[in-house]
């Protein structure tokens, strides 16, 4: 496994800070994506947090529109269940 050391982090995502938000759904907001992002880490938004397809595309427009620097949005895509 490689190991990033903290200025391959830091170039990688294009921050000044070595920190990530972790997208937890139900505890992060746009405004703290972008809190976190204008203090020079990697504001996150998680795509679970938005349950229709318009949110899903909205809300990570709204960050992009108010934050200058780099934002991710996290998509968590659950294991195909099958039922016999």
């Amino acid at each position: 496994m490689a190991v990033l050391d903290r200025q391959s982090i830091v170039d990688l995502f294009g921050i000044e800070l070595p920190i990530i938000q972790a997208p937890m759904a139900g505890a992060s907001t746009p405004q703290m994506a972008i809190a976190v992002s204008e203090a020079g880490g990697l504001g996150s938004l998680p795509a679970a947090l938005y349950l229709t397809t318009g949110l899903c595309s909205s809300w990570p427009m709204y960050v992009l529109a108010r934050a200058d620097r780099s934002t991710s949005t996290s998509f968590a895509i659950p294991p195909l269940l099958t039922i016999e």
